[in-house]
């Protein structure tokens, strides 16, 4: 999973993309969809809020896309999404209503948007409602290239072995030679 900054969002009820992913309570992350009630994650102040029902699944028309510098959200238009104004005070705004510019709480600080989109097709989205109705962050699985570890060196038959140096390492590995044959 890619890990990247949440939006905070109000939940009361409003549907998260099927992707989303949580704060689980006691580290690492939980994935909406595995979410039953009395599941509990971490709120955007750090305590803990609960599932109050088992999460629905439904269709919705349109999706607003909101992205600052570090975070990215897709949620339903009426979602509730933490907006703070010019002079510091935090309210609720339906995700619809921003504009890129807005205000926006992303790991605990304000952020400004720079990118607002909407995407009117029909998207299946889960209704989960928390309690208490705490703003909580939402990150998205964003698909991965696919990629190998460090290769291996190759392994050589007979008496034949590789080296493994560090730059700088003047350090020779020897294997002590034995005589006769080993026995248990």
């Amino acid at each position: 999973m890619t890990e990247g900054s949440g939006i905070s969002i109000d939940t009361a009820g409003h549907c998260f993309m099927r992707e989303a992913v949580f704060k689980a309570e006691h580290g690492g992350f939980v994935c909406g969809r595995d979410l039953r009630k009395g599941s509990k994650i971490l709120a955007a102040d750090g305590s803990i809020v609960e599932v109050a029902h088992d999460p629905e699944v439904s269709e919705k028309r349109g999706k607003v896309v909101l992205e600052t510098e570090k975070a990215k959200l897709e949620v339903t238009t009426d979602h509730r999404v933490v907006n703070v104004t010019h002079d510091g005070a935090q309210r609720k705004v339906e995700a619809f209503k921003l504009r890129v510019g807005d205000l926006v709480m992303v790991d605990n600080q304000t952020e400004s948007l720079t990118h607002v989109d909407f995407d009117p097709a029909t998207f299946k989205v889960l209704k989960i409602v928390f309690h208490p109705d705490k703003p909580v962050e939402a990150f998205s699985l964003q698909p991965t290239i696919q990629s190998h570890g460090h290769k291996m060196p190759k392994r050589h038959g007979g008496g034949r072995r590789t080296q493994n140096h560090r730059a700088g390492e003047d350090e020779h590995l020897s294997i002590p030679d034995t005589q006769g044959y080993y026995s248990d």
